[in-house]
């Protein structure tokens, strides 16, 4: 995606009000390689020009505003990008996002790839599915028909390029029956461990000792583990 004439995504972004937040979403995404080049292709073309629409989606809306902000944000030579269109279709299409106060990163990032993802549906409609019922069968059988379930409903770039499966286990406390599980993820939320700090008062002292020495009194920081 290099070129000479243009900043290849290195840009700022415009704060629209209290934006930080939709602005980072944006950064994230932008640099994951595969959506970018995808978008630059304009391989979702075909896709959004379709006679019908997904009922879940924003038309191809969203996506037209996403493709622009890719363009403007790899392939002109701005230093600041202004993604005001992006915003009031994403406020549109989801109320939390309408005003310009400040929101959480991650689920900004789910609301978008949500709707693109909806947008890029590469079935014609969804189908029903039931739930995959897990009990006698092997956890190698259930988890395909799961994620083949799913794929019914969800197939499209964004879930080839980010979706993935957890495997949950549920053991009843009463009547030690077990319950197995395969959900779809798109994104995956890790904990920020916390640390504690305490200032500790040490002395440097000399190896040799002679009638000059005095102490040093040092103050340092140490984990409390």
């Amino acid at each position: 995606m290099q070129d000479s004439s243009s900043n290849n995504g290195k840009v700022g972004l415009s704060n629209l009000g209290n934006t930080c937040y939709m602005n980072s979403s944006i950064q994230c995404l932008s640099n994951t390689y595969e959506l970018t080049r995808f978008f630059l292709d304009r391989k979702y073309k075909d896709l959004i020009d379709r006679e019908w629409k997904n009922p879940l989606g924003t038309e191809g809306r969203l996506v037209k505003a996403w493709a622009k902000l890719t363009g403007e944000m790899w392939r002109s030579n701005q230093q600041v990008v202004r993604p005001e269109l992006f915003k009031r279709f994403l406020g549109e299409y989801n109320v939390t996002f309408q005003g310009y106060g400040q929101h959480d990163s991650q689920e900004c990032i789910n609301t978008i790839l949500d709707f693109i993802s909806e947008d890029l549906y590469k079935g014609e409609k969804k189908p029903y599915v039931e739930q995959t019922e897990t009990e006698g069968k092997s956890d190698e059988v259930a988890s395909y028909e799961a994620w083949n379930k799913h794929i019914l409903r969800n197939e499209s770039f964004i879930q080839d390029l980010f979706a993935g499966q957890f495997r949950s286990k549920l053991t009843c406390s009463v009547c030690k029956r077990v319950s197995i599980t395969f959900d779809p993820f798109s994104m995956v939320s890790v904990p920020i461990v916390s640390v504690n700090y305490v200032e500790v008062d040490g002395y440097l002292m000399s190896y040799h000792i002679d009638e000059n020495y005095q102490n040093f009194k040092w103050k340092f920081t140490m984990r409390d583990d």
